[in-house]
């Protein structure tokens, strides 16, 4: 029977723990590794990084695979892929960090993702209040859309409430309330980035950062629609349209029910 990357996966993680080497596999793990469909996201700690490529060389090597990439893919990062040197179509992908950064924003430390780790199946898994963390902080710092994790967000919680609620409000402060308001409120994903800046009033703080990140995104696109439509000055109009949008939000939870048609007015001014 030919090598696979299941095996491969087994075997790594497996070797990481006769070496005493602590690691988590973050997320996205229950199906592994019989079905891996994407980058395995991994945490060791800091010291244990630079240690990686050497085991996963040794380990594919004595399998008739190769290490064909590895590189430092940001800072306390380190990305592979292991490749079946009979058949290439056969690899695996793994993602590792120490502290997890994204961008400039450092959002948890190695010990942290490592706190409290659980088994699961043959391998280790965060606690459920450190995966909820970890994910929520990806959402950040990647800019990605919340709706596709919430089912799986809400899970952790139950699972954990106490722990889950202090890594909450580590990341995003006391204004969006309890995990049971937040998870309760219709309109909580429209609403989280700016309620959550004005909450963190520390520029340098990465969910801040990563806040920002997110609404320049948003203006942006604004931007994009400006240009498609012959705005003269496109950017101009982008952060005109977007103060204008931010305000009405804040007004509409303020308990301003018509704050949509006001900013519908002003719309139409500036679009003249």
């Amino acid at each position: 029977m030919s090598f696979s990357s299941s095996d491969f996966f087994r075997l790594f993680f497996k070797e990481l723990e006769r070496l005493d080497i602590p690691y988590v596999v973050l997320h996205s793990y229950d199906r592994f590794p019989e079905a891996i469909s994407s980058d395995v996201d991994y945490s060791v700690l800091t010291d244990d990084l630079p240690k990686l490529a050497g085991i996963q060389c040794t380990l594919a090597e004595s399998h008739g695979w190769r290490l064909a990439h590895g590189i430092e893919s940001h800072i306390y990062a380190y990305y592979s892929v292991v490749i079946d040197a009979k058949d290439p179509r056969s690899f695996l992908q793994l993602d590792a960090c120490s502290h997890y950064v994204e961008g400039s924003s450092f959002f948890l430390k190695d010990a942290a993702l490592l706190n409290d780790r659980r088994r699961y199946r043959d391998f280790y898994v965060p606690a459920p209040a450190v995966e909820f963390a970890y994910l929520l902080a990806k959402t950040f710092g990647k800019d990605q859309p919340l709706a596709p994790r919430l089912a799986h967000l809400r899970n952790l919680w139950e699972r954990d409430p106490a722990k889950t609620e202090e890594q909450f409000c580590n990341l995003c402060g006391t204004a969006q309330g309890t995990l049971a308001e937040w998870f309760a409120r219709p309109d909580f994903e429209g609403c989280v980035f700016l309620t959550t800046m004005m909450e963190i009033n520390n520029r340098e703080h990465p969910v801040f950062l990563a806040t920002v990140r997110h609404l320049a995104n948003i203006r942006g696109y604004l931007r994009e629609l400006a240009d498609a439509a012959g705005v003269a000055d496109a950017e101009r109009f982008a952060r005109q349209w977007h103060i204008l949008m931010k305000g009405s939000i804040m007004a509409a939870a303020e308990g301003d029910a018509s704050a949509a048609g006001a900013a519908r007015e002003l719309g139409v001014l500036l679009l003249r």
